[in-house]
């Protein structure tokens, strides 16, 4: 979510700390998700189970290599390489 909201301009180059509402909003949601995943009592009443630890580390990954997918896309345009 924040490496998209510039089509050319890398999450880098922005600023992380450029839209606080929304590094906020991200930061947020990400603990929500973690408490409903891992707090017991919240398991039945969302139909969730606890992910292990490979199962989460899998997930961050997942993540990051879109991170890393968008952010090359990025920079092949400023590079000239690609067209948007």
């Amino acid at each position: 979510m924040l490496a998209i909201r510039s089509d050319r301009l890398s999450l880098f180059q922005q600023g992380l700390l450029s839209n606080t509402p929304m590094l906020g909003a991200v930061g947020v949601i990400f603990v929500l998700q973690l408490i409903i995943i891992y707090v017991p009592a919240l398991n039945p009443i969302f139909n969730t189970t606890p992910l292990t630890a490979g199962d989460l580390a899998f997930a961050v990954g997942m993540a990051l290599i879109v991170f890393v997918a968008v952010e090359t896309e990025k920079w092949l345009v400023r590079a000239g390489r690609i067209r948007r």
